[in-house]
């Protein structure tokens, strides 16, 4: 009786993905626009297998606010980078 819990415990720990760091999807984001000034980075888990992150940024010579949406899915125990649109 007393190893219930901990198998609960085991099955839900074992069930949940976290996301990929803001950071690694910052630098991928400026490996690609190395001309771009991140303004920030915010993530979203849609479900346990996408995420939606949202890069504010600025382009040289431009002082109006960019933002691109990078989505990511959950595949083989890594986050892989998918569809990426511009938003404005």
């Amino acid at each position: 009786m007393r190893a219930l819990p901990l198998l609960l415990v085991l099955v839900l720990a074992g069930g949940c993905v976290g996301l990929p760091s803001l950071d690694k999807v910052q630098y991928s984001f400026v490996r690609e626009h190395p001309e771009a000034t991140v303004l920030g980075v915010d993530g979203q888990l849609t479900n346990r297998l996408y995420a939606r992150f949202y890069i504010y940024y600025l382009k040289p010579g431009d002082t109006q606010k960019h933002e691109d949406v990078w989505y990511y899915h959950h595949a083989a125990e890594a986050w892989v980078a998918g569809k990426k649109e511009c938003i404005r």
